[in-house]
């Protein structure tokens, strides 16, 4: 199996900013297996911090199901304090979230789960690309060659 590691990425921003999601843990309930990763920003509270979740799960079908979920919670602003001084300490106000959700039939390939993948990224991305799909990280392992972190 793969070994659980930290995964950085980029967000949005006109000017990105890195995050790194630090391996939390890996769990097995019955026929799912869920991995987790964390931000572990210093300073902000663990309620508040970046998620990253990679499931798999047997449909009753025979289709698995893999999933990749990126959580990114928003804080509140906290302005001002109440006449006897207090203020009041900062809570999430809502979590941005994103889901990209493979099937996977116990025929496919290899080659076919590369393709759809990179199809889909370059959809995402608005993009041609005319290379060679990356074929390394935890999330092309257990989506392409079926290997989940462990």
């Amino acid at each position: 199996m793969a070994a659980l590691a930290d995964i950085i990425a980029f967000d949005g921003e006109s000017t990105p900013v890195q995050h790194t999601f630090v391996a939390d843990h890996v769990e097995y309930t019955g026929s799912d297996l869920i991995a987790s990763w964390q931000e572990k920003t210093v300073g902000v509270p663990e309620y508040a911090q970046g998620s990253l979740v990679l499931s798999r799960r047997k449909a009753n079908s025979g289709m698995v199901r893999i999933g990749l979920k990126v959580n990114l919670p928003v804080m509140e602003s906290v302005s001002g304090q109440n006449l006897s001084g207090y203020t009041a300490a900062p809570k999430v106000a809502y979590v941005d979230s994103y889901e990209g959700v493979q099937w996977v039939h116990s025929r496919s390939l290899a080659q076919g789960r590369q393709n759809v993948k990179s199809i889909f990224k370059n959809i995402l991305a608005n993009t041609t690309v005319t290379q060679v799909a990356i074929a390394a990280g935890p999330i092309y392992d257990a989506q392409v060659r079926l290997v989940f972190p462990n």
